[in-house]
């Protein structure tokens, strides 16, 4: 039988230390992935309800809406602040898809976002003629998109 010398044992305790450690270091790139796929939503979430807070606890957004529900004319200042309003929405949109488009977020963001658009600029005739005037500020992907939700909202929504 042959025996192993010093040097073989600690070229093989070595190799072994290297294998557990690469395996130690997948594992925790693992755990630190799903943390960052954790944060991404919690940011999402948080996204969300700032939105919501930026409507109830505005002295005038829902008055805007009130007023386009209704199909009132906006005032200059009311248009101002629905623009901006609209412009946020879309940078939001825009930063989902490219998350998305990135692999970082879920099958179910293009749905979203879709439906997302639908209800707050393909509905809303101000809304649409404001993304006129700033859809160059968003990406080709995202332009695409509200386009082609824009289309169909619109030929679905013209009388046969």
């Amino acid at each position: 039988m042959r025996k192993i010398d010093l040097g073989q044992a600690l070229e093989i305790i070595a190799s072994v230390g290297v294998l557990v450690g690469i395996i130690i270091l997948i594992i925790e790139v693992g755990q630190n992935t799903d943390m960052l796929q954790a944060q991404m939503h919690q940011d999402r979430a948080e996204t969300a309800m700032a939105q919501a807070e930026s409507v109830y606890n505005s002295e005038h957004i829902p008055e805007i809406f009130v007023a386009i529900r209704q199909g009132k004319p906006l005032t200059d200042v009311q248009t101002e602040r629905f623009t901006a309003y609209i412009r946020a929405f879309h940078r939001n949109q825009d930063n989902l898809l490219r998350q998305y488009q990135q692999g970082l977020l879920n099958e179910d963001i293009p749905r979203a976002i879709r439906d997302a658009v639908q209800v707050e600029l393909a509905e809303r005739e101000i809304a649409r003629e404001i993304w006129e005037r700033t859809r160059v500020s968003y990406t080709d992907d995202y332009v695409i998109l509200v386009d082609e939700v824009i289309a169909e909202y619109v030929d679905g929504a013209t009388p046969d």
